[in-house]
């Protein structure tokens, strides 16, 4: 299995930290006991999983919308395909996300932060954190869209005026 491999090398690393550092392996046993709670708290798993499988919807529209060889029914079965591997490994973006955080935040700032998202606004932000990077996407992707139009513009009266024909 995928999952093995990261586990076994966290396992291993953790080993080699317990023998040469046994202040430190205390902390980080406290850390990944913080790191999980927080990734169960804020639900990251299953967050993950529907932006992927939303992403991937989009996706498959943009590329297969238009193509008359691609029934929807085929175009489901693709995008199950795909939603079920991805979720099947999920946890190999998990571990390395908790890794990320365990490495960024002290064990009293991980308490903080779990703290927070136990808090009725905590779990809120993380029920509509989903909808809010895909909106946020996607009004990232119109505003680059209308900016990359205005610097082409610049760029053409730029070589319009250099006499640059291109």
């Amino acid at each position: 299995m995928n999952i093995l491999k990261p586990l076994f090398s966290l396992s291993a690393f953790l080993f080699l930290v317990v023998l040469t550092n046994p202040v430190s392996a205390s902390e980080t046993t406290e850390k990944e006991k913080l790191i999980q709670e927080f990734i169960e708290i804020t639900g990251m798993r299953k967050n993950v999983v529907i932006l992927t499988r939303d992403l991937l919807k989009l996706e498959l529209q943009k590329k297969f919308a238009s193509n008359p060889k691609v029934s929807s029914e085929l175009l489901n079965e693709i995008y199950f395909i795909l939603s079920e591997t991805f979720e099947e490994n999920a946890d190999n973006i998990i571990i390395p996300i908790g890794q990320l955080y365990a490495d960024t935040f002290t064990a009293d700032e991980l308490r903080a932060i779990i703290t927070f998202q136990s808090s009725a606004v905590g779990q809120k932000a993380a029920r509509l954190m989903p909808v809010l990077t895909q909106k946020g996407m996607l009004l990232g992707a119109k505003w680059g869209a209308e900016v990359n139009k205005l610097a082409v513009g610049r760029i053409l009266a730029l070589l319009k005026e250099k006499k640059i024909d291109i």
